[in-house]
């Protein structure tokens, strides 16, 4: 599967502007997309060039952030199937111990800006690998604009991107070519 969006401005007021679950090729060119959740990569590769993501997210209400935090024994929360994730501008990969989204997670950004209504509550990139053989990656360039990113993952300070890391599973995240299997 391929998906293009070129030229386009995408916007919904409900949830995700774009969400992929299913292992496919997308490629979004000069496009702004806006949603409560920007942009979500559960499965597949995507590469944005020239465009903007916005999440107008204040708030996570009942997908909050800190309601997949750890519960008092250290066991996360799980994200449920579809778009059940907490909210975040950029979600990469997957948190599911049933393995539903088991291919890498693969997100390429060019001159694009990643923005969140509250940064505080909404990150601008979410990233998980829940099991061993799952890979979440992000590569961006010095002109795109991407923030914090938030992994569902052990203390890791990377050296060229900032990082805010919740807790521990498996799997590999990857940022910028540097990368830490987890758990």
């Amino acid at each position: 599967i391929r998906i293009v969006v070129k030229d386009s401005t995408i916007t919904n007021i409900k949830s995700y502007a774009m969400f992929i679950n299913t292992s496919c090729d997308t490629f979004v060119y000069n496009s702004t997309l806006t949603g409560v959740r920007g942009v979500g990569l559960r499965a597949g590769t995507l590469e944005m060039v020239d465009s903007t993501v916005i999440s107008t997210a204040t708030s996570g209400g009942n997908m909050a952030y800190d309601n997949f935090a750890p519960n008092n024994a250290g066991y996360a929360t799980s994200w449920p199937t579809g778009n059940g994730q907490p909210y975040a501008t950029l979600m990469i990969g997957d948190y599911d111990p049933n393995n539903s989204y088991a291919p890498a997670s693969t997100v390429t950004l060019e001159n694009t800006k990643l923005q969140s209504a509250d940064a505080s509550k909404v990150p601008t990139v979410l990233m998980s690998a829940h099991h061993a053989d799952k890979v979440a990656s992000l590569t961006y360039d010095e002109s795109s604009v991407v923030g914090t990113v938030r992994i569902y993952g052990e203390v890791w300070n990377p050296t060229n991107f900032n990082v805010d890391v919740i807790f521990a599973h498996n799997g590999t995240i990857k940022v910028n070519g540097e990368s830490k299997t987890l758990g």
